[in-house]
């Protein structure tokens, strides 16, 4: 089958309203595809079997089938190539990752997965046509001078919406431009939670009168299989950037609440907060998912917290407004982080269905300078007057503990109580 009847399927395959259960890409050289091709005509009647066979460029092949797993489709590969997996005619440097069936890739957009080393990965989105191109330039970049098979690819087709459009990136990417930085994490952010290497850590949040613990920060953290632990500062800000930041967060919303299910039975007072980014209000179904998702663990709304940013939602402030105000008229409340940090509005507070302040641990680490205390005393006073709880962020030491209940700050949360656990400390 020629190059261009070779992207007319293609690109009819992936715009289809049906599942795509496998695509695969092998690159090779020349010669191999001429014994490919070969082996391929002697096979006609095994065809409905194997799927299409076409020629994309002098350099790669195609096999396309709408019946067959990946796996299946591996297999013929293995076949074509006289019973040598082709795996083994790559060095460990060459070879690219397998993606299984289980991987999440997109029905309306063409899906590459290339592992050009231990730590890059980079993930495309393109049109057929220009995936097609842009994965060669990949390969001439990392392959060697020969004629064996140099790449392969496995790809699945889901059925999903995407808004991001990475065209300009990866063409950036292909000549060599930022390769580095987003080959090593930033394009894996689009992966981390479909290849579980996302996790939630618990923060205890005590009482000032007392110490005694009054619930947990849910926090998210990234293992990542080559870099190991990336840290929130890095991969956050990178997933609100690419859009990935919202199915995180629910994850995250529904991860916490289920993990603190339990610990209600015996401990009724306990809450678990969970962070809300500002881009989470850009998806108009934000409080009936965050709703529904507590409906389907059947946890109680006034048990969880969200905690936002003022910074973050200043820009839309009405709508943000209308959203909170919702889903406190359900019982879940609101939580104020970082005040005090940038840009402050005595505004947001009287707008906002604030029920927690979170005086930053900016102040709290400044508590002897004699100008920060009497900030952090006007915060505490007027979040009283306003009935509204404060909980000091960062707390390290006794002397800060004590300081700060002396100001009746009502909460307090830092390494003094507890640093970050992967089970909840009662």
């Amino acid at each position: 089958m020629n190059r261009e009847v070779g992207y007319m399927l293609l690109a009819s395959f992936v715009s289809r309203d049906v599942l795509i259960v496998g695509l695969l890409l092998l690159f090779i050289g020349l010669l191999m595809f001429l014994l490919i091709s070969a082996r391929y005509e002697r096979r006609k009647s095994e065809r409905e079997a194997y799927g299409h066979l076409a020629s994309l460029s002098p350099q790669s092949i195609i096999v396309l089938n709408e019946q067959l797993s990946v796996k299946y489709i591996s297999q013929s590969v293995y076949d074509y190539c006289e019973g040598r997996n082709p795996k083994e005619l790559l060095t460990k440097e060459q070879q690219f990752c397998m993606v299984g069936e289980d991987y999440d890739l997109f029905e309306k957009m063409a899906y590459a997965v290339l592992q050009t080393g231990a730590s890059k990965v980079i993930v495309c989105r393109l049109t057929v046509r220009d995936q097609v191109s842009t994965v060669e330039i990949f390969m001439k970049r990392f392959s060697q001078p020969h004629n064996t098979v140099t790449r392969e690819l496995v790809c699945s087709i889901k059925d999903i919406t995407e808004r991001i459009d990475y065209e300009n990136e990866l063409r950036q990417l292909a000549f060599g431009e930022r390769a580095e930085g987003v080959a090593e994490g930033k394009a894996d952010i689009d992966w981390a939670l479909r290849r579980g290497e996302l996790f939630l850590v618990y923060q205890p949040k005590v009482s000032l009168h007392d110490g005694r613990t009054i619930g947990t920060e849910a926090l998210m953290r990234w293992r990542h299989p080559q870099r190991g632990l990336i840290s929130p500062n890095e991969f956050i800000p990178e997933a609100e950037r690419r859009g990935a930041i919202e199915e995180m967060t629910y994850w995250a919303i529904e991860k916490a609440v289920t993990d603190m299910k339990p610990v209600l039975q015996d401990m009724p007072h306990f809450y678990t907060a969970v962070n809300l980014s500002a881009q989470m209000f850009n998806d108009p179904g934000l409080v009936a998912k965050i709703l529904c998702i507590l409906q389907r663990v059947n946890f109680p709304p006034d048990r969880l917290v969200l905690e936002i940013t003022e910074t973050g939602i200043m820009n839309n402030l009405a709508l943000c407004r209308e959203m909170l105000q919702e889903l406190m008229n359900h019982g879940v409340r609101i939580a104020m982080d970082d005040f005090g940090k940038g840009y402050s509005s005595l505004d947001s507070l009287r707008q906002l269905p604030v029920a927690i302040l979170k005086i930053d641990k900016n102040f709290v680490d400044r508590l002897e300078d004699e100008k920060d205390l009497i900030i952090v005393k006007a915060v505490i006073r007027l979040a009283k007057e306003l009935n509204i709880k404060v909980l000091a962020e960062g707390i390290e030491t006794k002397k800060q503990w004590q300081q700060l209940a002396a100001l009746q700050c009502d909460y307090g949360q830092g390494y003094y109580f507890g640093k970050p656990h992967a089970t909840i400390s009662l």
